[in-house]
């Protein structure tokens, strides 16, 4: 964080925001952000902006960012939310904020690891946990610098003991397997001077795991210490950069598009035309090649839609473009009216297609990282089947 004047910006909304639009709302925002993710850029939220006055203290600065490596923005963040195996860039940032050139420093960076602690102890000797719950792995070297000299270690940590992970490890500059490296550590070079106000930025590439076990509880908590030469005794630590698997969801609604009487469907769920729940029908999800997505088990993703007719995929773990296909019950046949769904509109996104010899209802519904929630709905009619609606 910059020195100088600073602003922290907050926003508050509330259900049903597209009917309670009023403008006369107190620092009334509309909601370009789409912050919801519901795809309403034009709703009202309520808005506030604060400002303060930040100044840092006048010493090694050391931020740990990261981002995701298919981000169309330069941008690095203390929290990222990448997807299941996908690459993580990651930041260390080494900012001379003392009146003094600083030179001779060592950084030391434990890799994230389950039930990892923190690097340097606090001013008690004691050793806070970090919280990882899953493992990122090295995916290569440090990009060079050629201030630094970089060595790496494939020994396992020990937990909560500086002195065993740093002086008791075996180091080398090079390793046969990246996946395998635990830790590394760079070192300034002989005779260079990182000058007061001047910032050193050293980056690397490590990959998420397969995410499908995992949710959006766990995390991948990184930090980097610095000290002087070897004297690790004196290592202080820069605050943790959080990585979080990101998650997907669809949802939708199957329902029986009813004809009020003396009339037409309509393609719209609407509880005053007598339209009902489809309730039961199976809902399977496939990628954008036809494969089944499979869960943490191996086993197809499939769901059943609940007594509203409403289903949900809440644990899809890849961006992408994905095949929602529900099984028709006995007599089910699709609505012919097209629909497009939106926040206000239950409306009918599915058509007509086979899987083997057998007629499905289908959706295809692309997900991105700025549009990971999306809605699908499908409008039914029934001929020869057991549908009762009392008038």
């Amino acid at each position: 964080m910059a020195g100088g004047q600073n602003s922290i910006d907050t926003y508050l909304s509330w259900d049903n925001n597209e009917e309670a639009a009023s403008n006369e709302v107190l620092g009334k925002y509309d909601d370009v952000l789409d912050l919801d993710n519901d795809g309403n850029t034009t709703e009202k939220f309520s808005s506030k902006k604060a400002t303060y006055l930040y100044s840092p203290p006048l010493e090694l600065i050391l931020t740990k960012r990261s981002k995701r490596a298919d981000s169309n923005v330069a941008q690095y963040s203390s929290l990222t939310t990448p997807d299941s195996e996908q690459i993580v860039d990651y930041k260390l940032n080494i900012f001379n904020n003392s009146i003094n050139g600083v030179s001779g420093f060592t950084f030391f960076d434990i890799l994230p690891h389950v039930g990892d602690k923190s690097i340097a102890p606090d001013q008690q000797g004691n050793y806070a946990d970090r919280g990882s719950t899953y493992r990122l792995e090295l995916t290569g070297p440090l990009d060079p610098n050629p201030n630094y000299t970089y060595e790496y270690s494939t020994t396992p940590v020990t937990e909560g003991n500086i002195a065993a992970n740093y002086a008791g490890a075996t180091w080398s500059s090079s390793v046969s397997d990246w996946s395998a490296v635990t830790m590394f550590r760079m070192k300034m070079n002989s005779g260079y001077t990182l000058a007061s106000g001047a910032a050193d930025d050293i980056t690397f590439r490590a990959k998420m795991p397969d995410t499908v076990p995992l949710d959006t509880t766990d995390k991948a908590v990184n930090t980097f210490a610095g000290f002087s030469g070897d004297s690790y005794t004196g290592a202080f630590e820069a605050l943790s950069n959080v990585v979080i698997p990101k998650k997907y969801k669809i949802s939708g609604k199957i329902y029986y598009d009813v004809p009020p009487a003396g009339g037409s469907g309509n393609g719209k769920f609407l509880t005053t035309d007598d339209d009902v729940p489809a309730a039961g029908r199976t809902v399977s999800l496939f990628d954008a090649s036809g494969n089944p997505v499979l869960d943490a088990s191996g086993n197809p993703v499939v769901t059943t839609a609940d007594s509203n007719g409403n289903f949900a995929f809440d644990n899809i773990s890849k961006a992408g473009t994905y095949k929602v296909v529900v099984t028709p019950g006995f007599g089910d046949t699709l609505s012919p009216i097209s629909v497009t769904s939106t926040s206000l509109i239950i409306g009918n996104d599915f058509t007509n297609n086979t899987s083997g010899a057998s007629p499905v209802f289908e959706s295809s519904v692309t997900l991105t990282p700025s549009d990971d929630k999306k809605t699908t709905n499908a409008a039914l009619e029934a001929s020869n089947s057991t549908l009762k609606v009392n008038m």
